[in-house]
């Protein structure tokens, strides 16, 4: 039961995170609206919902654990494509084969609760249903406040390398701009960006260094917050090897 409830934690973490950070970059980087962003996850949402499905009918051929295992390894790819799909020019059509993220999680939502219920007697059942809720609400609030301190954590340090790199920002005005990076740095659109920067009464030759400075650092940052998914994918990955070995139905 401890490692249905370790891979299950992994598994709830690496989706909260997936809808933390992919929702964020499409408004970030691109202006989507709350209904385009939604329409953009609809490749992730369905291939979810069609593998979970499809999932459940491989019961009868396929050890659980094993289908759980396949899982993480193509939600893994999926994350990989995805990672290597970011950069500053991408197009949200770049980002569509991470639906594979979404195939591999219908794999592993399709087998892991039942194989955790079902590891237990009858008369524990209700007990560790609870221990499973309890386990799934708090892989949410971890997998989200990760992916948030790494985003934040490479945001500022790529704003920092970028500015002490920066040939058209004046020496002087470096170790100003790199101290005030220091306070914090938010992630912001690019909209909101050049308005900051043109109500500070910078030029436009500022405006666009420091634009283009932000928005590399905001690219590697991402990159950052996927990298850590497929960080907790492959581990998953190796716990499930740990599940227990059975069938869920009966061929």
């Amino acid at each position: 039961m401890k490692s249905g409830i370790t891979v299950r934690f992994t598994q709830m973490a690496i989706m909260a995170g997936f809808l933390y950070i992919f929702p964020l970059m499409l408004q970030l980087s691109f202006s989507f609206t709350a209904m385009q962003t939604g329409l953009a996850l609809m490749p992730f949402s369905l291939s979810l919902l069609v593998m979970a499905l499809l999932g459940s009918k491989l019961s009868a051929k396929f050890y659980a654990n094993r289908i759980i295992t396949v899982g993480f390894i193509v939600a893994s790819v999926g994350l990989g494509v995805l990672a290597a799909s970011i950069k500053p020019d991408v197009s949200p059509s770049d980002l569509a084969l991470g639906a594979l993220f979404g195939l591999g999680l219908g794999l592993i939502n399709s087998q892991i609760l039942n194989l955790v219920i079902s590891s237990v007697s009858p008369d524990l059942t209700a007990e560790v249903s609870g221990v499973n809720s309890t386990f799934e609400q708090l892989g949410n609030a971890i997998g989200v406040a990760l992916i948030g301190s790494v985003l934040l954590g490479a945001l500022t340090v790529g704003v920092q390398e970028g500015i002490n790199a920066s040939a058209a920002i004046p020496q002087e005005m470096k170790a100003t701009l790199t101290a005030a990076v220091e306070d914090g740095v938010q992630l912001v659109s690019d909209e909101a960006l050049q308005d900051g920067m043109a109500a500070s009464g910078a030029d436009t030759a500022m405006v666009e260094e420091v634009m283009s400075i932000y928005d590399l650092a905001r690219t590697q940052a991402f990159k950052g917050g996927v990298g850590l998914l497929i960080f907790f994918s492959l581990a998953a990955t190796i716990l499930s090897l740990k599940l227990p070995r059975r069938k869920l139905v009966n061929a």
